[in-house]
């Protein structure tokens, strides 16, 4: 397997690095003894002999030692320095680039999700409303040419599978209200629930009360919001009008929807 451009360019890196760590050592100053000259002079046979080593040059030589010491440990202390800075920027854009991948990944796994579950649902739809126009069409043409008792069964199973279809419906909408709700946008959310109540109010009246219920929860929680959006001006008509035919049924949370929708209107922006 061949490696990586991230591996390469972390090689060529720290290959910069040593270079100019060895250049650096390669321009460090060396100690220079004093009296070189002389002592060279000193082999040949008529030299005269070699003078003592004074303080004075012992002074020098550890003098310059000392530098030479200090300036090879500031050039050591320099190339360890940038290496570790390398290492640390390394380090960081790795983690960088991991986590904008990460969330990349998310993001298109959730919208194909979404587009997944837009489709089936959009499929369903179509196979039930092919259905139940072949079922209203054999009902026309049987009841055109059988007596009512023979008429009866069909209707019978006709009304199931409305009942089957406007239930399956409800479900597809109580999800895409959550969806909403997580968001959040709940001038949606609302408009989405108002539908899923229609849809249950003739099929089943414990789906119903609980959908008031969570229409309630929905006001409350744009209510909370610092800069809600009010409702336009056919959603608070439609709400309204929702909340009219329903009272009769339902008067004290009726009352306590209404009381919600005219704060949202007062405080929404």
């Amino acid at each position: 397997m061949g490696s990586s451009p991230r591996n390469r360019h972390l090689f060529l890196i720290i290959m910069t690095v040593s270079l100019m760590c060895r250049l650096l050592l390669a321009q460090a100053p060396t100690a220079v003894l004093p009296n070189a000259q002389s002592a060279s002079v000193a082999q040949t046979p008529y030299a005269s002999p070699t003078p003592p080593v004074t303080n004075a040059s012992l002074d020098q030589i550890i003098e310059l030692t000392g530098q030479m010491d200090q300036r090879l440990l500031a050039t050591v202390y320099w190339c360890l320095g940038t290496l570790v800075g390398v290492f640390v920027l390394l380090i960081g854009f790795n983690w960088f680039t991991n986590f904008r991948i990460q969330q990349r990944e998310i993001s298109a796994l959730r919208e194909e999700l979404s587009a997944g579950l837009t489709n089936a649902r959009s499929k369903l739809e179509q196979a039930n409303t092919a259905t139940l126009q072949g079922l209203k069409d054999d009902l026309q043409k049987t009841a055109a040419t059988a007596s009512e008792s023979a008429v009866a069964p069909l209707k019978e199973r006709l009304n199931t599978l409305e009942s089957s279809i406007n239930e399956l419906n409800a479900n597809f909408v109580e999800i895409e209200v959550d969806k909403w709700m997580a968001r959040p946008v709940y001038t949606n959310a609302i408009r989405s629930q108002l539908t899923y109540l229609r849809l249950v109010r003739k099929t089943d009246s414990w789906s119903f009360n609980n959908g008031l219920d969570k229409l309630e929860r929905i006001f409350v929680a744009a209510l909370k919001q610092e800069n809600p959006m009010k409702p336009d001006a056919d959603d608070t008509a439609n709400i309204t009008r929702f909340l009219s035919h329903t009272e009769k049924d339902n008067p004290v949370i009726v009352a306590r929807l209404r009381e919600l929708l005219s704060d949202l209107i007062k405080k929404g922006t």
